[in-house]
């Protein structure tokens, strides 16, 4: 009888510690699954994917949680998407400013109208024949728009002059690229277009302006553009 109440003890105990680690191990599966899932949340959020709710059907805390977390990313979602919206407004408003300057310099000269623009389009296409990266291409796209911008400061009657320039006049047309370097020079979203306005008429063998550069000296994306 002893030996049978100790084995009976023995298989009793071993079921009562199976029946307690099973209702354990579901417990914190109850406790654990909530947080995994909000877990999973926070990444899609990070990654900008806002319109996934978290599904936690429970009425305790982890349900009070998981109804705030989906407030909360819905409220991000609006707000990155207004950004969004805003910041394609201004993206656009800067290329029609760009633009705009571009045929506010065309106006000084008439005889040149469009010529900022017509500069540009063919810029951009050896661009993207060579493989340029987007972000040269933008550049190239600002630099092109705004690489006359220094004609501004030479007199129309030069600008415009229908025989040949003398030579104090040559030297006054020779200063538009500096002149523009230095317009554009406060604006800090334009500094990397700088030595597109500044040098785009400097020659590979040495012979342009404003700093006779020649060769490798010229900025690949000066060259694109002086062609």
């Amino acid at each position: 009888p002893l030996a049978a109440l100790r084995y009976t003890l023995v298989i009793g105990l071993l079921l009562a510690l199976a029946v307690v680690f099973a209702l354990t191990h579901i417990a914190l599966r109850r406790q654990t699954a909530p947080l995994e899932a909000l877990e999973a949340a926070t990444h899609r959020v990070a990654e900008g994917r806002f319109d996934e709710p978290v599904l936690v059907q429970s009425n305790d805390e982890f349900g009070t949680l998981a109804r705030a977390f989906n407030s909360m990313s819905r409220d991000l979602g609006a707000q990155f998407e207004a950004q969004r919206a805003l910041q394609q407004q201004l993206d656009e408003l800067n290329w029609e400013t760009l633009t705009a300057f571009a045929r506010t310099i065309d106006a000084v000269s008439p005889w040149t109208a469009g010529h900022s623009e017509r500069v540009t389009i063919g810029a951009l296409e050896i661009g993207r024949r060579l493989g340029l990266t987007d972000e040269d291409l933008e550049l190239l796209h600002r630099g092109g728009l705004l690489h006359d911008i220094g004609k501004v400061g030479v007199p129309a009657g030069i600008l415009d002059k229908p025989g040949q320039l003398e030579v104090a006049e040559y030297e006054q047309i020779k200063r538009h690229p500096t002149i523009g370097a230095r317009i554009l020079a406060p604006i800090g979203a334009l500094q990397r277009a700088l030595p597109l306005v500044l040098h785009h008429h400097e020659l590979l063998d040495g012979s342009g302006y404003p700093d006779g550069l020649k060769g490798e000296e010229i900025p690949p994306l000066v060259r694109i553009l002086t062609v």
